[in-house]
């Protein structure tokens, strides 16, 4: 594969993963509106989280506590909708 059809694959993936962490903090901003718990817990973006190691640590162990919630209380449907 040559240098110019790297390139351009490195675009696409960046557009779609782009795209993905998107989507995930539009979920993320709705399930925020319905859910204290979202609210409270995920303060930190998935688009941030893409371009700051920190940031995407941070996001990591946001969404364990979360997910761990809302398990405890039988509600991974509210987890999944991050994902959807």
């Amino acid at each position: 594969m040559g240098l110019r059809a790297r390139l351009e694959r490195r675009r696409a993936e960046e557009e779609l993963e782009a795209g993905n962490a998107a989507r995930a903090d539009d979920n993320l901003a709705r399930l925020r509106q319905e859910d204290p718990d979202a609210a409270a817990v995920l303060t930190a973006s998935f688009t941030a989280a893409r371009h700051n190691r920190r940031t995407q640590d941070q996001l990591v162990l946001q969404l364990q506590r979360y997910a761990a919630l809302k398990h405890q209380a039988g509600r991974m449907d509210l987890y999944d909708r991050i994902f959807a």
